[in-house]
């Protein structure tokens, strides 16, 4: 995001993290990302690619609890997850050749954001499942990929603003920008 913060320096973002519904009219937002199923058919919605998710960990914690070798040796592990009921979560993971592979995973951190996860596992809290996009640009050397040849792809992600006659040119600007970025979600390389 550097670059188009620098060509746009008059462009204010305010970054609202939520896992509840917002509404964008009542409360003055101009763009939301929604996962999954959509509600409200009041909103533009434009659908964005499938994000790829895959397995890191940190170097440090893999020195000292081992890697994986198998999708079966991770509920053997201390796992982040995501949105999980009482610290317990199910995986199913894909290979490149179509398999699934399905998994019940336990772990002491539960997160609703996927940049909290992230740090959460570079400090080496465990093994996470995190939109590969977001490890990648956060982990660099921090992070290591986990049994690289399993993945799972997320469901439906769509950028939804409100239906007005007049959008100014900041939300044009920041909307393309985002859509853009978008196409690099599932770029996730599977060996």
């Amino acid at each position: 995001m550097p670059k188009s913060v620098d060509r746009h320096p008059a462009v204010l973002i305010d970054v609202l993290l939520t896992g509840r519904a917002v509404d964008l009219l009542e409360e003055g937002v101009d763009f939301a990302l929604r996962a999954g199923q959509l509600r409200d058919e009041t909103l533009v919605a434009r659908k964005l690619p499938a994000a790829e998710f895959a397995l890191y960990a940190a170097p440090a914690y893999l020195a000292r609890h081992g890697a994986p070798r198998r999708v079966a040796d991770l509920a053997n592990h201390r796992c982040v997850l995501f949105r999980a009921g009482r610290g317990r979560a199910t995986w199913s993971l894909r290979t490149a050749k179509g398999a699934e592979e399905t998994v019940e995973v336990e772990g002491s951190v539960n997160f609703e954001d996927f940049s909290f996860a992230t740090q959460t596992v570079i400090y080496g809290a465990g093994i996470g499942l995190l939109p590969a996009f977001v490890a990648q640009a956060a982990g660099g050397e921090r992070l290591a990929r986990v049994l690289p040849r399993h993945y799972w792809s997320g469901g439906p992600v769509h950028l939804v603003y409100p239906a007005e006659r007049y959008m100014p040119r900041r939300c044009v600007v920041f909307r393309d920008f985002l859509l853009e970025r978008a196409a690099q979600w599932s770029s996730l390389e599977v060996r």
